[in-house]
């Protein structure tokens, strides 16, 4: 029977609309053992709603689950366990904790098609939630409230409650230590980002953190050893500023009532095809004069693709 790790960012969708919602809902992905997670697109890239829970690697091997602190301080090879050990407790609201060795084995542990979400993925969301690239690429806390966005609505101690406006929808898991001791369950969210930090083989990794008490996220290299929680992000999706603009400017962006395209070049007379992220058209025709302005008021509020001449140049959020 398929399993499904618990979302909850259906049940506050309306809430979240009201904080100026920049994601919109995926088609999901379902890994090797059965488990569905529900996914978001945000900055033009998906994600995985709900942290991973496989107990496989991609080419069928088992992935260990080590219980005792001794044994879990020991290792040198890939491993995961739930907090506390407590499966029935936890399994299906946090997922499982993965030691830096599961996160990195060439077998892979997100469903195939998608990548253990790296250092930039987070940098990406980062920044398009508020941060300059300045605090992106610093350590420890950065930003102002992007952790705050990042949170979810619910299940956070000391009134650290997030907005979830990202559709992340991160919730405070815990860690586990690389002495095996678990800690700051309903305090903080640990991710492991792909990336590891300075050379193989690897003695940490880059993470994420999110605190109750904190707005900021935070960033550094963690021992290998500790155990982390893991978003996935589908291959091949990039980020709005990873697009060709082909001489072209769409304004404003985001926008709720009208979208203006101009020609930052010598050019005229454009076919554009606008899409939602699931591929449905939206809006097509010709641009035949410069500062052509579209009335996108009675769309729905989520990301859309915007191509011209079939190249996909713009991604475009509606609010």
């Amino acid at each position: 029977m398929k399993k499904v790790l618990l979302s909850v960012v259906a049940l506050f969708v309306i809430k979240t609309n009201t904080n100026a919602q920049v994601f919109s809902i995926g088609n999901g992905a379902t890994d090797i053992d059965g488990n569905y997670y529900p996914s978001i697109i945000i900055n033009g890239k998906e994600w995985t709603e709900t942290n991973l829970n496989v107990n496989h690697f991609n080419n069928g091997n088992s992935i260990p689950n080590v219980q005792v602190n001794a044994d879990w301080l020991a290792l040198t090879s890939a491993a995961y366990s739930y907090y506390n050990n407590d499966s029935a407790t936890y399994a299906q609201y946090y997922g499982k904790l993965y030691n830096f060795y599961a996160v990195n084995d060439s077998r892979k542990i997100c469903p195939v098609g998608w990548n253990v979400s790296s250092d930039q993925d987070w940098k990406d969301v980062e920044m398009y939630l508020g941060m300059t690239q300045a605090q992106a690429d610093n350590t420890s806390w950065r930003g102002t409230t992007e952790g705050t966005k990042l949170k979810s609505t619910i299940g956070w101690n000391s009134n650290g409650n997030g907005t979830n406006v990202s559709g992340m929808n991160c919730f405070p898991g815990g860690r586990r230590n690389p002495n095996g001791n678990f800690s700051d369950l309903g305090n903080e969210a640990a991710f492991w980002t792909s990336t590891g930090q300075g050379s193989l083989p690897f003695l940490n990794g880059y993470d994420r953190r999110i605190m109750s008490i904190y707005e900021k996220v935070y960033r550094l290299g963690e021992s290998v050893k500790g155990g982390f929680y893991v978003r996935c992000v589908k291959s091949g999706t990039v980020n709005l500023n990873e697009l060709p603009s082909q001489g072209i400017e769409i304004y404003p962006n985001p926008s709720s009532e009208k979208l203006k395209v101009k020609f930052t070049e010598s050019l005229n007379k454009k076919n554009i095809l606008i899409t939602t992220s699931h591929g449905q058209v939206i809006y097509s025709g010709k641009i035949e004069r410069n500062d052509t302005e579209i009335n996108v008021a009675d769309w729905q509020t989520g990301i859309y693709l915007i191509y011209f001449d079939g190249v996909l140049t713009h991604k475009f959020l509606k609010q």
